[in-house]
């Protein structure tokens, strides 16, 4: 049998030192179709399709040994009902944790905005059903990578129904030996792959050729291919004699040339060639060359030893720069890097890294609509770094590249390597290039609220637009309008920007220019204004960017629209997360955190708060801001006011973001006005004599409202005026939302319906009309025989003896609210006036709940209008029917979002809730029926839900 050294110059990996992996991969998210050969593998086969009885099939050998050819060949073999298949093939960009976790999503079908932990949450969710994942071409991750780290902590983490095969030509940057030790690995290597003679004697019948025509091949499927299909007896003379010679000299140079570049599509060989032309003219009829549907071609490695008799070194330079120039011209800029750095041609190499600084994040914004390759991550500048020779790694444009690298998880170093580069763009005379390292260092300083070296900054670009410096002129504009953002000055905000269309604007700089005025309008509660500035960046301007989203939904939820924001927003988190920068995804965890706890979700912004990275030695007032929100809204949830003001006070009364410091404005903005009067009201003086418009005016009107909750002060909240739904929610947390609703419609001031229906604006403190006593909690449980007790008692009254009480209560807590005349026909659908049983019934219910009330005073568990009824769905009551829908709800969620671990939780506080057949109590009733049958469904379907979800934990007991 023969063996890898019997052919010494093709092995290892990209002989002659060329990257193909530099260009775009065909076949990256689905397997090519196999050749013929290796249909006949029967053995190997066999060998592989034990992918669906073990965890990782490691198969690895070097170039020509046909392990995608074989992967391929099993793709379609033997697969499991309702299995999952998903292939990738890797790329030296999945050196990227972040691109790699988008390429993995995006090859199984899911959101590439998840995350790791999302991925491996959604492949759990799946159980029983199998998946198997293939990662070809591993060995373009290299070992060490932020790429091999996350792969490792996929195949150590994935759930036992998930199935890895790693194919790889070098040593696998993956850790397996735990895996090997429990028997949950098999190897495949060259030995393996390589074919026995017996193997070679049945493909030589069934190719119907001469065994011994296939002897000098060695058993390397690859020669043993090219033999059978040449007919020739050495193919590797076969590659230079007779391909390249019936080519022609002409076609077989460009052919080497083409394939020495890597490959590509119908624009590089036309470059190649200097007059258009075709891959399909020439590739045609070439073994060993792989085609994509979308036009592009790539050449094995195979024929990288002939094509470089070919080609003189000078030539194949050449060649590489021109194709390198087409994929810049595209924006497909690391494919470029690459081939220029193979060319050595370092000075092209800085040209693209100045062009892809210019086209990427510019300052504020994360411009997208230019395609993926061509707006490069910052990892994709460190990677261009390190082609660089170490002689010209302290050259000003790979000072630049290495900081833009380092400023995603290490600003605060990052700005001093963007000074190194300035001086260095200085020293030569590049205007372009200064600029470009200024602006990055300002967006640091900036981060920090660093006024003095923002101030700095600023002086050094207004002595470049007085040396002539174009881009200067707009950079100036915007720097001394982001000095007057960070003082909270919108009006010198605006009076900075009054001009900049009219001048010699650098259009990448215009998105920052509207959001900056967009945010000053904000500021001044002008929410209209501030929408349409933004219209201008995505109308006027063609962009899309995750700042300009994020800044339409805080437009948005000052405007009320709150569910729909608090949604975006963990939407807006996952975008980010995928971009590296630290800074940036610490903002959106912080933001989402904030939002979704003050609608009461606590674990969900528990969970965003943990995922926050931190930005060590950059002091920041928003994400303070923000964190501080956060925390105080999960108190205020749970309960804890006083935790809920300790963690406003830590903030709000100094530091950066103290209120009367240029930082505090971000707490109006944040809608916390209510929050701070009532928790810390002795910092917020600074307020009380600002003229506050548009929406924090209204929010001012809301805090002195909820005050007088707290003061008992009936005549203001019988004079208040009621906002929209929307806004109260938006400036009070939802517990606190229930507690302004009690109060001030117990003054008799109604609120609007639809807050009165709001979901779940649970509150401990409801108050009664006469004083701001707690009342005892009720609950209710229905789940089973109907079980009512107050502050912790069973109620004993002979009131509780009456069917139509029991009746009544019960179709409250299924329905929480409803019609009058609609609860009357259901309860009493034959009775001359219905509706007279039904104000008889309620006197009853009230009587037996609250036997302390007074006549005239409200209830304090039944909220009756004139035309609807409900229970106060607040922490004063308690339903295990609205228990129970809440965590099938919430589950659900967490399902959706390929959460499972908080799914888990949900189901497991779920269902301990069932005590037996629902709304048992009124088994007569017709309009009980439907309302059982549906939650008996739902809860059904939760269990079986669930124990899937614990056997693909391998939580044995808890399925059970």
């Amino acid at each position: 049998m023969g063996r890898l050294a019997d052919w010494p110059t093709l092995s290892g990996s990209n002989s002659g030192g060329c990257s193909f992996a530099a260009v775009p991969r065909p076949f990256r998210s689905e397997p090519p179709s196999p050749s013929v050969g290796f249909l006949e593998r029967a053995r190997l086969v066999s060998t592989v399709a034990r992918r669906w009885d073990v965890r990782v099939v490691s198969v690895v050998a070097g170039p020509g040994f046909g392990k995608t050819s074989l992967l391929a060949t099993e793709w379609h073999r033997d697969v499991p009902p309702n299995a999952t298949q998903a292939w990738l093939a890797c790329e030296p960009a999945d050196e990227s944790a972040a691109e790699l976790c988008t390429s993995v999503a995006s090859a199984l079908d899911l959101p590439a905005t998840l995350d790791l932990r999302a991925i491996l949450d959604d492949l759990w969710s799946r159980t029983p059903s199998q998946v198997c994942m293939v990662f070809d071409d591993v060995h373009e991750i290299a070992a060490g990578s932020p790429g091999a780290e996350w792969l490792s902590t996929f195949v150590a983490n994935m759930s036992s129904n998930v199935h890895v095969v790693l194919a790889s030509r070098d040593t696998l940057p993956v850790p397996l030996a735990r895996l090997t030790a429990t028997g949950d690995v098999v190897r495949v290597v060259e030995s393996d792959l390589v074919f026995s003679d017996e193997e070679v004697t049945e493909f030589a019948i069934r190719r119907g050729v001469s065994k011994s025509l296939l002897d000098e091949a060695g058993g390397w499927p690859a020669l043993v291919e090219l033999t059978a299909t040449t007919g020739g007896s050495v193919p590797l003379e076969f590659l230079w004699e007779e391909v390249l010679h019936r080519m022609g000299d002409a076609q077989s140079g460009l052919f080497a040339r083409f394939g020495l570049c890597g490959g590509g599509d119908d624009e590089i060989a036309s470059a190649l060639a200097g007059h258009e032309t075709s891959i399909d003219a020439l590739v045609r009829r070439v073994p060993l060359v792989s085609r994509t549907s979308d036009g592009w071609a790539a050449v094995h490695p195979l024929w990288q030893p002939a094509l470089r008799r070919l080609v003189s070194p000078s030539e194949t330079r050449r060649s590489q720069v021109s194709a390198a120039s087409v994929h810049r011209r595209r924006g497909r800029f690391s494919s470029a890097m690459h081939l220029f750095a193979e060319a050595e041609a370092w000075d092209e190499l800085f040209e693209v890294i100045a062009e892809a600084e210019h086209r990427s994040v510019n300052a504020l914004t994360l411009v997208a609509s230019h395609g993926r390759e061509a707006v490069p991550m910052p990892h994709e500048f460190g990677r261009w770094y390190r082609l660089l020779p170490p002689a010209r790694r302290d050259e000003p444009g790979a000072l630049l590249a290495r900081a833009i690298e380092l400023q995603a998880r290490d600003p605060v170093s990052a700005a001093d390597v963007f000074r190194r580069a300035a001086a260095g763009f200085r020293s030569v005379g590049d205007a372009n290039g200064e600029l470009a390292a200024i602006s990055r260092e300002g967006v640091i300083h900036w981060w920090s609220n660093d006024m003095e070296s923002l101030m700095v900054l600023y002086g050094r670009v207004v002595e470049l637009l007085a040396d002539g410096a174009e881009r200067a002129e707009t950079l100036a504009a915007v720097g001394l309008a982001a000095v007057a953002h960070l003082g909270g000055d919108s009006a010198g905000v605006l009076a900075a920007l009054a001009n900049v269309e009219a001048t010699r604007a650098d259009r990448g700089w215009l998105p920052t220019v509207f959001w900056l005025r967009s945010v000053a309008y904000r500021r001044e509660g002008e929410l209209a204004k501030a929408h349409r500035e933004l219209d201008r960046v995505e109308v006027g301007l063609g962009l899309s960017d995750p700042q300009m989203h994020i800044a339409r939904l805080r437009i948005a939820w000052l405007d009320g629209d709150v569910d729909r924001v608090a949604e975006h927003l963990r939407g807006h988190y996952d975008r980010v997360a995928a971009t590296e920068d630290d800074f940036l995804v610490r903002e959106a965890a912080l933001e989402a955190a904030a939002r979704v706890a003050w609608l009461g979700d606590v674990d969900g912004a528990r969970s965003l708060l943990d995922r926050a990275p931190s930005v060590d030695g950059l002091p920041n007032p928003l994400a303070s801001v923000l964190a501080a929100i956060a925390r105080a809204a999960i108190a205020i949830e749970e309960g804890d006011e006083g935790l809920a003001s300790q963690a406003l006070r830590e903030v709000a009364a100094s530091g950066p973001a103290a209120l009367g410091t240029p930082g505090g404005w971000y707490w109006r903005d944040r809608a916390t006005m209510v929050m701070l009067r009532v928790l810390v009201p002795d910092v917020i003086s600074a307020w009380e004599a600002e003229p506050l418009n548009g929406s924090h005016a209204v929010a001012r009107r809301l805090a002195a409202a909820f005050a007088a909750v707290r003061a008992n002060d009936h005549k203001l909240l019988t004079e208040f005026e009621w906002p929209s739904s929307g806004v109260v929610r938006a400036h009070l947390p939802r517990r606190w939302v229930g507690e302004l609703v009690a109060a001030v419609g117990a003054a008799g001031n109604a609120p609007p319906e639809d807050l009165m229906a709001n979901p779940e604006p649970s509150n401990s403190r409801l108050l009664n009309s006469s004083g701001l006593d707690p009342v005892p909690v009720l609950s209710v449980s229905v789940l089973g025989p109907l079980s009512i007790q107050l502050g912790g008692n069973d109620i004993v009254s002979p009131l509780l003896r009456r069917a139509r009480v029991r009746e009544l209560l019960t179709y409250l807590a299924v329905s929480r609210r409803s019609r009058r005349e609609v609860i009357s026909d259901d309860l009493w659908p034959d009775a001359d006036d219905p509706g007279h049983n039904l104000r008889v019934t309620l006197n009853y219910l009230n009587q037996m709940l609250d036997p302390q009330r007074t006549s005239g005073q409200t209830s304090r568990y039944v909220l009756a209008t004139k035309d609807w009824l409900s229970l106060v769905s607040e922490g004063s009551i308690t339903v295990d029917f609205w228990q129970l829908e809440h965590h099938l709800d919430r589950a659900e969620e967490a399902e959706r979002a390929t959460d499972v671990n908080l799914a888990l939780h949900h189901y497991a506080a779920a269902l301990p809730l069932w005590r037996g057949e629902a709304m048992c109590d009124v088994s007569y009733s017709a309009w009980a029926d439907p309302v059982r049958t549906a939650i008996r469904s739902r809860y059904v379907a939760a269990a079986l839900r669930a124990g899937e979800l614990w056997l693909g934990a391998g939580s044995f007991a808890e399925s059970g």
